[in-house]
């Protein structure tokens, strides 16, 4: 998340796959690097978490044939527990949702008895949710649709699939600033002036004071432009970066289809004219398609605009969200 310019910048509230031989009966796809199977699916999910409140979260799957499917929890979350459900849940919908006991380490891989394939989310007790999700734990799903070489059906299990346990504001990974973790860690790249004595090394600020509808914010300042005097361009980008021990994280992944939100303002400075074309977001991914890496980018544009105000953006993380 960046700007461009000579300005003071202020940035809030960020709320944010087992193969077998034979390839082609399996759907398993070799790719020169790897393989990985296609057929059945594990769907990647997330599941909105209250604080002290059991939730019910549904294992989802695909399969290209009409053939059962089962699921395997394959690990546990690292907070909370997980239990499956009660017989009084699957019969009448009542309480208690979960078995008296929780799944244990020892019965991984746990076959999901439930037939709508439902399991219970304890979180932690008497815990107040995180900007991010509670937990994370990875399934598999399960059909017999391969052959094998006496043409008898066999069992292939899709890559893992991962469950997020979101906090109750559905977010998956966010910052609040506070002074405490300081900042989570969010860091300043690309141009930035000395000013007031803060070196451009020491990166982010954070301020918890009230700006508008900022109260706990991370800010930077820049009062130097590089301009390109022919096109009028600022030729000096400085970009916040996302701290990695909050956003550099598998569960991400269950993010699709979902938003990506935050309130931005600038203290000072004139905006009326942006660089063309202006790189406003950038995701990058390194270890996405297959190891070789990815970069998506929001630019600027007649749907995207933005002079200096205080703003909330949102931006929609989906094929169609104009990425």
């Amino acid at each position: 998340f960046f700007v461009d310019g000579a300005n003071t910048m202020k940035f809030a509230g960020l709320s944010l796959l087992v193969g077998l031989s034979a390839g082609i009966q399996s759907g398993e796809i070799p790719d020169g690097i790897g393989s990985y199977v296609t057929d059945p699916i594990a769907r990647h999910t997330a599941c909105v978490v209250d604080a002290n409140t059991p939730s019910v979260c549904v294992l989802e799957g695909y399969v290209t044939q009409a053939v059962t499917v089962d699921y395997y929890i394959l690990t546990l979350p690292e907070e909370g527990l997980l239990y499956e459900t009660s017989p009084n849940f699957r019969s009448f919908g009542s309480e208690p949702l979960m078995a008296p006991t929780p799944i244990g380490q020892h019965l991984l891989p746990f076959l999901v008895t439930d037939p709508k394939h439902q399991v219970v989310y304890v979180p932690p007790v008497n815990k107040w949710p995180t900007p991010s999700a509670w937990a994370m734990f990875k399934f598999a799903a399960e059909s017999p649709i391969a052959k094998d070489e006496q043409d008898r059906t066999i069992m292939v299990q899709s890559e893992p699939g991962i469950v997020v346990m979101t906090n109750p504001h559905r977010q998956i990974a966010g910052s609040d600033f506070s002074l405490a973790n300081s900042a989570d860690g969010w860091t300043l790249s690309g141009q930035l002036e000395v000013v007031g004595g803060n070196m451009p090394s020491q990166g982010v600020r954070h301020q918890a004071v009230a700006w508008g509808g900022l109260s706990h914010y991370i800010y930077g300042v820049d009062e130097v432009q590089s301009l390109d005097f022919a096109t009028g361009i600022d030729l000096a980008k400085w970009y916040f970066e996302a701290s990695p021990q909050v956003f550099y994280r598998q569960e991400l992944v269950t993010a699709y289809g979902g938003y990506l939100r935050f309130r931005f303002r600038s203290q000072y400075g004139n905006f009326y004219e942006l660089n063309d074309p202006l790189d406003w977001v950038t995701i990058e991914c390194e270890s996405c398609d297959t190891g070789q890496g990815a970069r998506i980018i929001r630019f600027i544009d007649d749907t995207l605009r933005w002079i200096g105000n205080e703003v909330y953006m949102e931006f929609h993380l989906h094929e169609n969200g104009r990425w």
